[in-house]
Formats: C-alpha cells, structure tokens, sequence
C-alpha cells in the first residue's frame, strides 16, 4: 500500500474517532453504509473498509454483518490505543469526564498486566520495573523524573513478556508524560506513587493478586487527584 493511501487511511481514520469522541456520532448509532461513506468522504470504497477495519480494531465500532458499523462505548470496549485519540482529538483542552477515559483506560490494562505477572512465572523480570524505580527514587532533575515515570510503566509492561502490553504502553507514551508532568509539580505525591509501586512490586513477588490490583487502584485514584 502507497504511503499517501496509507496518509488517507490515518485522516479518515482521526476524522471519525473524534466524530465518535465529541459526541457528533452517538453510542448505539450506525456509521453510514460503506459506499455512502465513501461518497461522503470522496474516497474508495476499499480505503473506507480499511477504516473501518481501523476503527473496530481500537474498539470504537463493532461492524454487524448485513447491518453495518455500529458505534461503541470506547470506555468499555477500547484499547490502550483510544488514549492516543482522546489526546489527539482535544490535546492539553481535555476535560475532566474524558481525562477520566484515559486514566479508566491505562488501569485496565494495568489490571490486565498484573493478572498476566500473578497467573505465570514471571517474576525474575519483575527487576524491569524495580530498577527503573530506583532511579526514580534517586533523581533530582524533573525531566528526568518525568522519563522515570514513563519509563516505569513501560518496563511494568516488559515484564509480563506479552509483546502487545509493550506495544499499548508505548502507544500511550504521550499521554504518560503529560501526567508526568503535572505528577512532577506535586513532589510528595510524586514520592507517594513510588512508594506505592513499591509495595505492587513486591505484592506480585509474592503473587498476592488482592494487594496487587488494590494498589493499582489506590495508584490510579492518585493519578486522577493529581491529572484533575
């Protein structure tokens, strides 16, 4: 495929995911049939499935045989890559309700990742994450705590040895700094999440699934405190 397809593909694409998140689509509504789309947008046919194709692969379609597209709650139904679109759509003017989105979205696939670490035997790579903690810990310089931060949740990934967990995290690369950056401004929760990933470290060393996703939890509810 040409790369200017491709480029058409990706607008089209961007065009209705923030159709879908601005609420100009509605949840439980059908996009137009294919050929009418494809009309509308001045584009083939083939290039529209694509998008389609796209678009129910992030979770913000479903396509029904014999029906058509029909529109998702990407809230539920969304992957890691729908954090990349919120950001995309709004940029820094994100408000409160889909900051929420974003934050709902990434302790998912947290949530998915420890109950990957519990379920195997992983924990000889769980040293991923804890030395990346370290040098957060030791860092004075802010960007360099920002990269900690992005970092770390990257080696969580690694650590699950599931190639698509590392692939959602750096999809959301972005979006991790952006918190980062408004986490590094509040020094003592800063200090307060690594403590807080501490305890998760060890909790999945000793494969307590509980502690684990409680303090998950307990993690993300600071993240949304702080990215509010």
């Amino acid at each position: 495929m040409s790369k200017s397809k491709l480029g058409i593909e990706h607008n089209l694409t961007k065009e209705l995911e923030a159709r879908i998140i601005t609420g100009q689509i509605k949840v439980g509504e059908y996009l137009p049939a294919e050929r009418l789309l494809a009309t509308q947008m001045a584009v083939s046919r083939p290039v529209i499935h694509n998008v389609l194709i796209r678009l129910e692969e992030k979770g913000f379609i479903e396509i029904v045989p014999r029906q058509g597209a029909k529109v998702l709650d990407y809230n539920l139904s969304g992957n890691l890559s729908v954090v990349n679109s919120l950001i995309g759509c709004y940029g820094r003017d994100i408000n409160h309700h889909l900051r929420d989105s974003v934050l709902n979205l990434l302790k998912g696939q947290c949530d998915l990742i420890i109950a990957d670490i519990v379920k195997n035997d992983y924990n000889a790579t769980l040293i991923l994450p804890k030395d990346t903690l370290a040098d957060a810990m030791q860092s004075n310089d802010k960007n360099d705590k920002i990269d900690a931060f992005v970092t770390l949740y990257k080696k969580f990934a690694q650590s699950a040895i599931n190639p698509f967990y590392i692939m959602f995290m750096n999809s959301c690369s972005d979006t991790l700094r952006d918190i980062a950056v408004v986490l590094v401004e509040r020094d003592s929760a800063y200090h307060t999440l690594l403590r807080l990933w501490t305890s998760l470290l060890h909790q999945l060393k000793i494969k307590n699934a509980d502690k684990a996703y409680a303090l998950n939890q307990t993690i993300f509810e600071l993240l949304f405190d702080i990215w509010r």
